[in-house]
């Protein structure tokens, strides 16, 4: 049986990791603060992947990304995602040279589709993550950290252009639900299953287990993340991932 996936997803700006509520960040702590405080190397151990997006917008130091990124890598044993302002196919390559599985673009997916046909030709079509942010009041996309519509196409169309593209994947984000507690826009969700055929992520609203089984049990949807640095703490994922499985959601088994 074809298995789902529990996705963790960090939130990277200027050195530290951050909270984030309908795209408005707060800074947590640094690396250290990652581990010691938030006990990550055990909260990893019960996703299926990690996603780590740099958040700073246009200024990225990416040097300081990656050397965060390889502590994070260092320390957990999962396949995990880069993104967040890669512009150009030496930024990608540089991602996969540290560890990455896969690369998450953003901006660039409508800035720059040349972007995909690079990056998959040189690795695969399998390791492109199409990530789509998204506001329901409007059904318009958001780029750049949310902060511009994309004025000539709703969500249902861009999705649908999406799938001309070499991705292997779909990162869909709401962005009013984000960082609310509140659960996953499923209306939103159901709604646009039809518009993509490639293996789709849903992302925004994540509060506790119950949310995750809303949206797990949607034929089409083959993961479901939380960036949520507070409510998924301790034993909360390690709950929520046996929790799936009793509602017989075709999840990975671990040692729970």
């Amino acid at each position: 049986m074809f298995k789902k996936r529990l996705i963790y997803v960090l939130l990277y700006r200027n050195g530290k990791f951050c909270l984030s509520r309908n795209f408005r960040l707060q800074t947590i702590g640094d690396k250290q603060w990652l581990f010691n405080n938030y006990n990550f190397g055990y909260v990893s151990k019960y996703i299926d992947e990690l996603v780590i997006l740099n958040v700073e917008g246009e200024s990225v130091d990416w040097s300081r990304y990656f050397e965060n990124v390889q502590f994070v890598l260092d320390n957990v044993f999962v396949p995990v995602a880069l993104g967040g302002g890669i512009r150009d196919l030496e930024t990608a390559r540089r991602c996969f040279e540290v560890g990455a599985d896969k690369i998450v673009l953003n901006t660039s997916v409508h800035t720059n589709p040349g972007l995909i046909e690079e990056v998959a030709r040189v690795f695969g079509a399998q390791a492109v993550v199409a990530s789509v942010d998204y506001r329901r009041e409007d059904n318009r996309v958001y780029i750049e950290n949310g902060k511009r519509a994309v004025e000539d196409q709703p969500l249902e169309a861009y999705l649908t252009a999406l799938q001309g593209l070499p991705i292997g994947e779909v990162l869909l984000t709401s962005i009013e639900k984000d960082g609310t507690g509140f659960g996953f826009d499923t209306e939103t969700i159901q709604r646009v299953l039809p518009h993509v055929q490639v293996p789709l992520i849903v992302a925004g609203g994540a509060g506790k287990k119950d949310h995750f089984l809303e949206v797990a049990h949607l034929d089409g949807v083959d993961a479901f993340c939380t960036a949520n640095l507070l409510n998924f703490i301790g034993e909360a994922l390690p709950d929520t991932r046996r929790h799936l499985v009793e509602n017989a959601i075709p999840l990975a088994h671990f040692d729970l």
